[in-house]
């Protein structure tokens, strides 16, 4: 990518032998690289529908080969005035000055070119400045930038390069900073199968910077098939250099984080002097680190996925000089494998390293590679069936994962959850096409309703209180319809739409029934509505045309379950009467209309009746009126009767 500031020629004359260099860029451990697969395998189906993965278009996710990736997240707005800003900010780092790169005359590559055959594959080897084999090395590549101007890819594909590190642009997310060689030099690549990952050159400052330098990423490879990671480029000093160790860590974990969750592999770029120094976290151990370092050899420490280890190689096609890269052997990528290798080179090279791909055991445990890379921290699709793999590749099972907000569930097989319910743990959960764990959710099967609660759980043998209306759930989290439900001693009814009845009659199966504020079926009840009174019975049925001995009083209820008041009652030839209260007389006589009568024992009104009260004699006529001021004949004897109805 780019080249050590060197402020004094004779110093760096005098240095280059026992030069150091410095690291570059890395890739995460818990990420999977992009690349082609043996199988039928696609990123992250989790928030995309399954049957929409497998398209290609620009407004889908961005896809490798047969591949789906989680589509990046939608651009986030920047401030007008750091743009700007950026826009007129120049690249100053060990490599750069002012924008332009540092002529380094005197790196490890030309300082030692007497090597013969330095940096190219010797009897399936590579070699050294110094003639030494570079243990570990499984690939070489370039990385490249506008700064390397028109490149005639043609013949780099002939060339030796086995993949390559193209720089998208830099700082945050405007088409202005776009590198100017972006599009052209990645459909260059894509056009001749040269296998390619990008890098962004970071002008960050604060964590909105560096996740709009991930928004930056994002919207340029979208719909592009990437087989390396994407590196953050961490190197200049005025910027990014010039804050705390902490505060680079939380730029760098907010890139990192964004990137990852849209599908992709990221790892860090900077020299070895900024992982010593700066980039000393254990997080960065978790990602692929690329390390520059201008060198015979690379020496840092810790593992590292590349080593930049000139910045003045020669590549044919290209006009310029280019930095030169070896992908090394680590656990972001099998041993042995040549993850990148250019299949299409004709540069001698004999030897033909064989990607791991696919399916592999190892240690009791299963992962799953890719163009000799393991799948880390990422969910995926293979041979249907979504797969979730963790920081370590580990394919993980029985396993509940966390993705922005949403909770996935991974079986026995390692499978996602798709379209089914499934018992874990004790309780039964719903999880939807795209794997979705439901909550608060209802659920429609062969004509039966079912509900998931706030945790995700099957509700069964429970009411709930949902939109306003209370369920029941039985054993089995069938949601009860036109349902009797028995609960300590009280009577519930849900109707056809499976709302409680509360506050309301209902007529069920023939009968009126009455439900009161918490939906207790009411028996032995008296019920007021619009100034009438009802009465529902020991089995809560409406009492209807029927006469009814309730509180030592007898009340009469018309077919429409009123009880009547005031009312003559015609049964059985009999007549008998309801008073205001709604009790029936008695073993009395009463004025009704402006007429005396008199009730029996039985309630029935007497009529042609004669009466004896007080050792007075009353009579009562064919209508049961009380004969008053009158003479009449009774039976062929004739009585006088006074105003009291007394016999005179």
């Amino acid at each position: 990518m780019k080249y050590k500031k060197i402020t004094c020629l004779l110093v760096m004359v005098c240095l280059a032998a026992t030069l150091n260099g410095f690291p570059v860029i890395a890739m995460e451990n818990d990420t999977a690289i992009q690349g082609e697969l043996t199988d039928t395998i696609s990123y992250d189906g989790v928030n995309e529908k399954p049957e929409e993965a497998s398209t290609d278009t620009e407004e889908s996710s961005p896809k490798v080969g047969t591949q789906e990736i989680e589509e990046p997240a939608d651009q986030e707005e920047i401030l007008e005035e750091t743009a700007g800003s950026q826009e007129n900010l120049r690249e100053n780092s060990w490599r750069y000055q002012n924008g332009e790169l540092i002529s380094n005359s005197v790196s490890a590559y030309s300082n030692e070119r007497a090597a013969a055959n330095a940096w190219t594959k010797v009897n399936g080897n590579f070699i050294s400045s110094s003639g030494e084999i570079i243990p570990n090395a499984i690939a070489k590549g370039i990385d490249i930038s506008y700064h390397n101007g028109t490149i005639n890819w043609d013949k780099v594909k002939k060339s030796d390069v086995d993949f390559v590190i193209i720089r998208c642009g830099y700082g945050d997310n405007y088409t202005s900073q776009d590198d100017k060689k972006w599009l052209e030099n990645v459909q260059a690549c894509e056009s001749r199968g040269i296998p390619y990952g990008v890098y962004i050159y970071s002008y960050a400052e604060n964590v909105a910077q560096a996740q709009s330098e991930a928004d930056h990423v994002l919207r340029l490879i979208r719909g592009h098939k990437l087989s390396y990671p994407v590196f953050y480029d961490l190197e200049d000093e005025p910027t990014t250099g010039r804050h705390t160790n902490q505060e680079i860590l939380n730029m760098t974990r907010t890139f990192c984080t964004a990137i990852q969750n849209a599908g992709y592999n990221v790892g860090v770029y900077a020299n070895k002097y900024w992982f010593t120094s700066k980039l000393t976290d254990s997080y960065y151990d978790t990602l692929p680190k690329w390390v520059a370092q201008y060198n015979s050899k690379c020496t840092y420490a810790k593992e590292y996925m590349m080593w930049q280890c000139a910045d003045n190689g020669r590549v044919n096609g290209i006009g310029t000089n280019v930095d030169i890269n070896f992908l090394m052997k680590s656990s972001w990528n099998n041993s042995g494998n040549n993850s990148g290798n250019n299949s299409g080179n004709n540069s001698g090279n004999n030897s033909s390293d064989s990607k791991l791909n696919g399916w592999q055991m190892e240690g009791g445990k299963r992962y799953y590679y890719q163009n000799g890379f393991k799948v880390c921290n990422l969910g995926i699709k293979i041979d249907g069936y979504w797969y979730y793999f963790d920081a370590s590749g580990v394919m993980k099972q029985n396993y509940w994962r966390e993705k922005d907000g949403q909770l996935y569930y991974y079986d026995a097989d390692g499978h996602m959850y798709q379209n089914a319910g499934a018992q874990i743990d004790g309780y039964w959960y719903y999880f939807d096409a795209n794997g979705v764990m439901k909550r608060n959710s209802w659920r429609e099967k062969d004509g039966l309703q079912y509900y998931y609660d706030a945790d995700g759980h099957l509700s069964m043998n429970i009411g709930l209180l949902l939109h306003g209306y209370w369920h029941y759930f039985d054993a089995s989290g069938e949601m009860k319809q036109n349902y009797w439900r028995e609960k300590d001693g009280q009577l519930y009814y849900y109707d056809a739409d499976g709302h409680m009845y509360q506050n309301a009659g209902a007529q069920i199966d023939g009968y009126w029934y009455y439900f009161d504020a918490n939906g207790v079926m009411k028996r032995n009840f008296w019920r007021e509505k619009d100034g009438l009174q009802y009465y529902y019975d020991a089995d809560g049925h409406l009492s209807m045309n029927i006469g009814l001995l309730l509180h030592g009083y007898w009340h009469y209820f018309d077919q429409n379950g009123v009880m009547k008041i005031n009312y003559w009652r015609q049964k059985n030839g009999q007549r008998y009467y309801y008073d205001a209260d709604g009790h029936m007389y008695q073993n009395q006589g009463v004025e009704i209309g402006g007429y005396w009568y008199y009730f029996d024992n039985d309630g029935i009104m007497k009529a042609n009746f004669w009466r004896k009260k007080d050792g007075d004699r009353y009579y009562y006529d064919a209508n049961g009126h009380l004969v008053t001021n009158r003479t009449m004949v009774i039976n062929g004897v004739t009585y006088r009767f006074s105003s009291s109805g007394k016999v005179i």
